[in-house]
């Protein structure tokens, strides 16, 4: 549906999400229409006794920083409760994550252009190729299940699982430590919520078993189209049809219309797109980056630093070492997260990235520091960056 925010709405959750939050206070906070919880606008509810009417229905995603860990609260139409009538084993399942029905995936888009577009298995949904994500949190009640599904996807590496879930009453809420975000929440970076059912099995149709045409699955309730105990109704038989119950509207977007953009002949999958609560800084974080990555290079130019070949003894990363030293964390395309080094190094100074064997296979620049991890740009030999490779830095004059 069409959000039903006006200019001045949208004026005051701006105003909410600007600046620099304090422990708490939320960085976003986006409202979603009530009883738009019909996907594409034909989908009804599953058949069951223990359903209630808005258990799948998006109603506000909140984000806010408690200490060291971003907490992600989502709000439905109805209380989350254990299932009865429609579950054929209740008593084989623990909820451990106090989540029963639903599946709920929060995606980030940390930097635009570089990530996936592709949606978590099962959800038959893409995104932009301009919005893509860098990180899935999927809240489901089946968490070591869904990691196993998940392990042999490409994407496993972007996606989280967490089993310390809660909800209490409509609000369903996780917390997730910020150094696993790859920075600090901005109300400048993408989000979306897509919300599905959960299934309990991990079958799927004989026939298109056999035929070899079936989609991989993070057990999501099929949508079909007759409600049945086990599926959603007012679909069709396709493959390619969503089966996202609600998802989070951008202003001016309706959600009926880009969940009904799948093409069953051309095998094209709806395109969801991603909330920007604050564009205008988005857009400069974008122009401050491109201008980072351009001083990184010209710095890297006129700084002397080892060649790639160069041989050297691996050095142990102790407060005692004469470097600055570090070790990656993680690489997404050209940002790379790195431990908080053995002694202080200089924003913009150039890292030498070692291998086992101590050659300085690549280069990166310090860009941004924060209190568990620094971030830096690759200048040169990307393609050689793995997480635990020792960088070492120019330490700073004392």
């Amino acid at each position: 549906m069409v959000h039903p925010m006006g200019l001045a709405s949208l004026a005051a959750l701006l105003l909410s999400v600007l600046g620099a939050p304090q422990s708490g206070q939320s960085v976003v906070r986006l409202e979603d229409p009530a009883n738009d919880d019909k996907g594409p606008g034909t989908y009804t509810y599953p058949t069951g006794p223990s359903l209630r009417p808005g258990q799948f229905d998006l109603r506000r995603f909140e984000l806010s920083l408690r200490g060291e860990v971003a907490r992600f609260e989502i709000w439905l139409g109805a209380p989350l409760e254990p299932p009865g009538g429609h579950e054929s084993e209740p008593a084989l399942r623990d909820y451990q994550n106090r989540i029963y029905l639903q599946n709920i995936d929060i995606y980030i888009d940390r930097d635009p252009g570089a990530g996936s577009i592709d949606s978590v298995p099962g959800r038959n949904v893409r995104f932009p190729d301009a919005e893509a994500w860098d990180l899935v949190i999927v809240l489901t009640p089946d968490p070591y299940r869904v990691r196993s599904l998940l392990s042999d996807w490409s994407e496993h590496e972007r996606a989280l699982v967490p089993s310390n879930v809660r909800s209490e009453s409509r609000r369903v809420y996780v917390d997730i430590p910020i150094t696993d975000l790859g920075g600090i929440p901005s109300p400048s970076w993408g989000y979306q919520v897509l919300i599905s059912g959960a299934r309990s099995d991990e079958s799927f149709d004989v026939v298109r078993r056999l035929t070899g045409d079936h989609l991989a699955d993070a057990l999501t309730l099929k949508v079909s189209t007759v409600a049945e105990p086990d599926a959603f109704g007012g679909g069709s038989f396709g493959l390619y049809q969503p089966r996202v119950i609600d998802a989070l509207a951008p202003i001016g977007r309706d959600q009926r219309a880009f969940l009904s953009g799948w093409d069953e002949e051309g095998r094209r999958l709806a395109v969801v797109p991603m909330v920007v609560p604050d564009p205008a800084g988005r857009a400069k974080d974008l122009e401050a980056r491109a201008k980072a990555r351009a001083e990184a290079r010209r710095e890297a130019d006129r700084l002397p630093v080892p060649a790639l070949s160069a041989a050297l003894p691996v050095p142990t990363v102790t407060s005692s070492s004469p470097w600055a030293l570090s070790q990656i964390r993680s690489v997404e395309g050209e940002l790379v997260v790195l431990e908080r080094p053995s002694r202080a190094a200089k924003r913009l100074s150039i890292g030498a990235v070692l291998d086992p064997e101590g050659r300085v296979i690549a280069r990166v620049v310090l860009t941004a520091e924060y209190p568990q991890f620094l971030l830096a740009t690759v200048v040169e030999g990307g393609s050689a960056l793995v997480p635990g490779a020792t960088v070492r830095f120019e330490p700073v004059k004392e």
